[in-house]
């Protein structure tokens, strides 16, 4: 059972770690984002996903890169940290750690409303993350 927790922790840690970033600004209408209107509100941000032990910040950089950073108590169930890269395609956002998640790609639709993301991953998870700055 702690295999399974632990997988489906990190399955949300990462996942929604990536979509909070695209929200973009608190004023942002709710809504689904997409393309480049998704890329500008994703770069440059970092997004706390929201996970049942705590909130995992990543940061998603203008230059594609990811970089997120778990707490003590999370770091049991994953990696302390890891980086990888990020980028929007068929109006979802695409992410892919070097070994979060155990390194695959998986890519998010998201809906946001003020500073909180909704997102559904392509293997039908989903979840929610905030975003913490612009």
């Amino acid at each position: 059972m702690a295999g399974r927790k632990g997988d489906e922790m990190k399955g949300r840690a990462v996942g929604l770690a990536v979509l909070t970033v695209w929200a973009g600004s608190a004023s942002a209408e709710p809504g689904a984002a997409g393309g480049e209107a998704l890329k500008k509100m994703i770069a440059g941000r970092t997004i706390v996903l929201d996970t049942p032990i705590g909130g995992v910040p990543i940061t998603y950089r203008a230059d594609g890169s990811l970089a997120g950073k778990a707490s003590s108590v999370q770091a049991i169930a994953i990696r302390k940290s890891d980086h990888g890269r990020w980028w929007i395609a068929d109006s979802k956002l695409c992410q892919q750690w070097a070994v979060w998640l155990d390194g695959k790609r998986h890519c998010y639709a998201m809906r946001i409303d003020g500073r909180l993301v909704h997102w559904r991953r392509d293997d039908g998870r989903t979840g929610t993350a905030r975003i913490v700055s612009n």
